[in-house]
């Protein structure tokens, strides 16, 4: 790595981007999330994390197969989960009630598309109403 190279990671991290390291030379080792570096770049490698890439969900029911798959629910077909949303100001819903195309919060009686969950809510853990892309 060149010290421009160098130069960007650095950079990227005091501007808050996810960093990540590994043994300098261990091609086989997997790279290791840091949140508080030791620039030492003689004895480890540094990268700035890629970003994941998420979309609007197409409808309700890719919404709840994805949120099933993420908290390790089956696909039982005689329930719906209970699924908490968080407004970007910080407001946490329920949802009360599924459409084809959109969802409804319990807390606002609001319908809200697929496009709007996306750009204005989270889960409860912080990772977006939407779908990972490969």
């Amino acid at each position: 790595m060149n010290t421009q190279e160098k130069i960007e990671v650095m950079k990227a991290y005091a501007e808050g981007k996810k960093i990540q390291w590994r043994i300098s030379g261990c091609k086989w080792e997997d790279w290791t999330s840091c949140d508080d570096p030791i620039w030492n770049w003689s004895r480890y490698e540094f990268r700035i994390k890629s970003e994941e890439k998420y979309r609007p969900y197409r409808d309700t029911g890719e919404m709840i197969e994805d949120f099933r798959r993420k908290v390790g629910m089956g696909q039982p077909s005689l329930f719906l989960p209970a699924i908490w949303i968080k407004a970007n100001d910080g407001f946490v819903s329920f949802i009360s009630e599924y459409g084809s195309d959109c969802i409804w919060r319990a807390t606002c009686q609001e319908s809200i598309t697929m496009n709007g969950l996306f750009r204005n809510f989270t889960y409860l853990d912080g990772s977006p109403c939407g779908m990972k892309e490969d």
